[in-house]
């Protein structure tokens, strides 16, 4: 085949498959090129998501762990606050040593209420003392028993105990000895433990 001659410029037939495999080249190159491209901004912007989303979940985990320690925090300090009322209620429930005469008291005035009458309420020993080993010394509680001796119905009787139940203090009723007077009439002898704190 003849080239064909233009001036200085001498231009040689160019053939179909040439121009072919041409195209076919251009076309590999562009694919290559429009790949590794895509892959460099697409898969590596994934991956950089990807990370991101994790990121993101890591932190709202952290934050909700955060925040459930804040509530934690709110329930911990209503829990002590009603634990404080509470420790406050059940000190109220044991009298000083000086307050000691005023149990003594409400418990004749309890009888005369029921007309149950106290024939005597003396001391049956010296304080006994109960305290926790760890508790400080504030918190120890002692107790002082006494011997109550009472007589009178047994309705009178029901009344008096219903109503020495009724006192805000503690006090424990121990050792009773019930006899019968008369039909009506029955005696009553007990020990009555009253608790208190110094």
């Amino acid at each position: 085949m003849s080239s064909l001659n233009l001036g200085k410029l001498k231009l040689k037939p160019i053939y179909m498959w040439q121009m072919t495999t041409l195209i076919i080249f251009t076309i590999v190159i562009m694919t290559v090129l429009s790949f590794t491209i895509y892959k460099n901004f697409t898969y590596e912007n994934k991956d950089k998501l990807s990370k991101l989303q994790q990121d993101e979940q890591s932190l709202k985990d952290e934050l909700m762990n955060k925040i459930s320690l804040l509530n934690s925090i709110e329930l911990y300090k209503e829990k002590e606050s009603s634990l404080s009322d509470l420790d406050a209620k059940v000190r109220q429930q044991f009298p000083t040593s000086e307050e000691l005469p005023n149990v003594l008291i409400q418990i004749n005035q309890v009888s005369e209420d029921s007309d149950f009458k106290i024939k005597s309420f003396t001391p049956k020993s010296a304080a006994s003392v109960k305290e926790n080993s760890s508790a400080p010394k504030s918190d120890k509680i002692n107790s002082k028993v006494y011997v109550l001796s009472a007589s009178g119905s047994f309705d009178d009787a029901i009344k008096f105990f219903y109503q020495i139940a009724k006192i805000p203090r503690v006090m424990e009723l121990s050792d009773f000895q019930i006899s019968r007077i008369d039909d009506i009439q029955i005696s009553i002898n007990c020990d009555v433990t009253i608790f208190y704190s110094d």
